[in-house]
């Protein structure tokens, strides 16, 4: 069972989250996405609709929206199906632990919530807790999952059980250097985690509709329309739009 996350604001899953929500805005994503939906008879836009139970049941096995088409029927093979199409998806970011079950909860919904990064990636993100594993009782499997896990995770660091919280941040504290000498030493340039800037949700909205809907309102057009949606708040003004446009286009490449 999931639980949920305590902490209000965990740095580590946001920075995947962020990370998450460039990759999947790229055009090219965005493309195979829309051939996945079509596929598997999914909306264009997904459902719109769900709620907190959808959310707890998100890392189920076969956790299917009701309006699915399939939610009954043949579910097995479809869900099997979806399940081997969003893998490749998951694949391109390693450190998305239960990267399956966020971005086929994307490709059902078309959104990712909060919770649902905070639930999965509570103590796998950035970093990572776990038990030293015991060799002599582990498989061949097990131990390839583990050879691919130390790829995401390179550098450890041993806790006594004796250790207090004190203990483990002075030690953090007062190796700092060395463990940012070993990050450096196995930094990946292709990884961009943590590169991305938070963009508070209005503001990805904004961007979002200006973008989708470039050609399909003149720029007067539609900061009426978003003035209507966020009033005074919007702070953006005509001038703005094309520079949005542009800024969106470069980065979704």
């Amino acid at each position: 069972m999931i639980k949920k996350s305590k902490t209000k604001k965990i740095n580590g899953v946001r920075k995947i989250e962020n990370a998450f929500l460039n990759f999947i805005t790229l055009e090219n994503t965005q493309k195979e996405i829309k051939k996945l939906r079509l596929k598997f008879e999914i909306p264009e836009d997904g459902f719109s609709n769900f709620n907190y139970r959808d959310l707890i049941l998100a890392n189920e096995i076969i956790y299917t929206p009701k309006e699915w088409i399939f939610h009954t029927e043949k579910i097995d093979l479809k869900f099997k199906q979806i399940n081997l199409a969003v893998k490749k998806f998951a694949e391109k970011m390693p450190e998305l632990n239960f990267g399956i079950s966020i971005f086929r909860f994307y490709l059902f919904h078309n959104v990712v919530p909060h919770e649902v990064f905070d639930w999965f990636l509570e103590t796998t993100n950035v970093c990572k807790l776990s038990e030293t594993s015991n060799l002599s009782h582990i498989n061949n499997k097990e131990i390839k999952l583990i050879e691919k896990e130390n790829t995401i995770y390179p550098i450890t660091v041993k806790i006594s059980p004796n250790a207090t919280q004190r203990d483990i941040i002075n030690f953090i504290s007062q190796n700092w250097n060395d463990i940012q000498w070993l990050q450096k030493k196995y930094t990946n340039p292709l990884n961009k985690i943590g590169k991305f800037k938070t963009r508070n949700e209005r503001k990805r909205e904004i961007y979002d509709f200006v973008y989708k809907n470039r050609y399909k309102y003149n720029s007067k057009d539609m900061l009426k329309i978003l003035y209507e949606k966020y009033g005074t708040a919007l702070e953006i003004d005509q001038g703005l739009i094309g520079k949005i446009i542009s800024l969106e286009k470069e980065r979704r490449k």
